[in-house]
């Protein structure tokens, strides 16, 4: 059942009900938090379709990229412990990845968004099914640009390297240290990655919208045991819409919740700084996007470490535009959207269960967090 609403963030869970009977998406949930308690919090819809199970706070959802600032909060843990250095080549753990010019790609690049390199390889995630051979063909990929001197989001590339340079670094595996130095300090307890077949029952499918051409396949996959179970870094998380606003509170507190801290504070700042003034960021060229495309600028890039900051003037991606310029986020596919704005102390987590085209998914982003920034001016 919903939590009882708050009257000021009335027009966004109304909303929220009006997207999914346009039949948007099935299901989804807003979470927000404003200082240390939940001020909002309202599901909708479907779970599931055949047979029909409700959407409950509960309900865990295919987190997409918003796996990504999970796996980067573990990367900077390890740059805590000495065990690597943001500035460390990416070579220096993965031996051969330096062919084709890629010796000067750091840590620091791959963060960032800025290593050069292509947003997929060619054979995609769905394509080869396992990180390692996933990872395997990364180290022949040929950069379109020099590190450092143009931002493109790299969607699939970067975090699988990420994964793979941690495990060597740690010497652990990433799954476990995720659970250990991640997820069970913050007490997400409802956060996975992989996912554990136990929880298939609370788990919400996911729907491809009938306009939807470009993200659909994503769709079929994310309710496959086999992706479930691969534990992608780039995008195989699973989680509820509580841990997660308990992970942004996390970040609002520069690394530290309570009496838990998985960061230094300067870490968490360094993370929430733009890496790259000035570097312009293009448009990801995923395949079959037309080539005529790789000269769209998108202004200046607004990436930290493992977060999209909001910047001045507004990103233009992500649809978190109406906080401050402070605000910091992550989305997932076309069904997350995550987001932190510290001069408001506020959070919010949308999480849904349909994929659609970028400029409905953007509308909605928009529009639900607008309304929730207006109710907390």
């Amino acid at each position: 059942m919903p939590a009882p609403p708050k009257a000021s963030l009335g027009k966004a869970f109304a909303l929220l009900e009006g997207f999914a009977a346009e039949g948007l998406f099935a299901g989804g949930v807003l979470h927000v938090t404003q200082g240390e308690g939940v001020v909002g919090l309202h599901a909708v819809g479907l779970a599931r379709r055949e047979p029909p199970v409700k959407v409950e706070p509960s309900t865990i959802f295919p987190l997409f990229s918003m796996t990504k600032p999970l796996v980067a909060t573990l990367v900077l843990s390890a740059v805590d412990d000495g065990k690597l250095a943001l500035d460390d080549p990416v070579a220096r753990f993965l031996p051969g990845f330096e062919v084709h010019g890629k010796g000067g790609i750091t840590v620091r690049h791959l963060l960032s968004h800025s290593a050069g390199i292509p947003v997929s390889p060619g054979p995609d995630i769905l394509g080869l099914g396992s990180g390692a051979l996933f990872v395997a063909t990364l180290k022949d990929l040929v950069p379109d640009t020099p590190a450092g001197t143009r931002a493109v989001y790299h969607g699939q590339t970067a975090f699988a390297l990420l994964g793979a340079v941690f495990e060597r670094a740690a010497g652990t595996p990433l799954a476990q240290a995720l659970r250990e130095r991640v997820l069970e300090p913050l007490e997400m307890g409802s956060t996975y990655l992989p996912l554990p077949p136990e929880t298939e029952p609370r788990v919400a499918w996911v729907y491809a919208h009938p306009s939807d051409r470009e993200d659909g396949r994503w769709a079929e996959a994310v309710n496959h045991p086999s992706f479930r179970a691969a534990g992608h870094p780039a995008g195989g998380a699973y989680g509820a819409a509580e841990d997660l606003g308990r992970f942004l509170r996390c970040w609002l507190r520069e690394g530290a919740l309570g009496s838990r801290r998985l960061l230094r504070a300067e870490t968490a700042r360094e993370a929430l700084r733009i890496q790259f003034p000035g570097v312009r960021e293009g448009l990801p060229l995923w395949p079959g996007v037309p080539l005529a495309l790789r000269e769209v600028d998108l202004g200046p890039t607004t990436w930290g470490l493992g977060w999209r900051l909001r910047g001045e003037p507004p990103e233009p991606l992500f649809g978190f535009g109406a906080a401050s310029p402070r605000a910091f986020g992550h989305a997932g596919l076309s069904c997350v959207l995550c987001w932190a704005d510290p001069e408001r102390d506020l959070t919010f987590v949308l999480l849904t269960n349909g994929t659609l085209p970028m400029t409905p998914a953007l509308r909605i982003r928009t529009l639900l967090s607008r309304a929730v920034v207006e109710a907390f001016p």
